[in-house]
């Protein structure tokens, strides 16, 4: 076997399925960016059922995100970690459960960044955090995309320490 074929073998269980549960009950429903709007209206609808009181999504500079200009009668922060990364965005998480007094969060991901967004979140919180994510409908190229992306941002991950 080439090195290329066993390193996209090995990232399958990693990126494609990885292990997950259903969304419990939080304090709060995070987005993590880019803020799709499939992730966005996840969030709504838990809230909507009852499974969390606030939503927050994380935004570049760039995005325009319907709930962030009409939240209705929704809590809803949005805001631009500093830095825009998935760490940036653990960090920020950290700050706004410190900040609200929630002992519970929801992080909404897509299912390629799911195991790495928890590793980078927990290292920040290291309880009270769950991290869900829904499969996407994506062509061949932009799963290529994304499995290069993600590994690239496992191994920053894995680089680096600390929250």
């Amino acid at each position: 076997m080439t090195t290329p074929l066993v390193v996209a073998l090995a990232g399958v269980p990693a990126l494609v399925a990885p292990p997950q549960d259903p969304p419990g009950v939080a304090d709060a429903v995070v987005v993590l960016g880019p803020p799709q709007p499939w992730r966005v209206a996840w969030a709504r609808e838990l809230v909507e059922q009852g499974r969390a009181g606030a939503v927050l999504v994380s935004v570049d500079d760039d995005d325009r995100v319907p709930l962030c200009e009409d939240p209705g009668s929704l809590d809803v922060t949005c805001a631009r970690p500093d830095p825009f990364t998935t760490r940036g965005e653990a960090r920020w998480v950290r700050d706004e459960m410190a900040a609200h007094g929630w002992d519970t969060v929801t992080v909404v991901t897509a299912t390629p960044n799911l195991l790495r967004a928890r590793l980078l979140i927990r290292r920040c919180v290291p309880e009270g955090v769950q991290v869900v994510a829904r499969r996407e409908r994506l062509g061949l190229d932009r799963w290529a995309a994304r499995y290069a992306w993600q590994l690239g941002g496992w191994a920053k991950a894995l680089w680096s320490r600390g929250c």
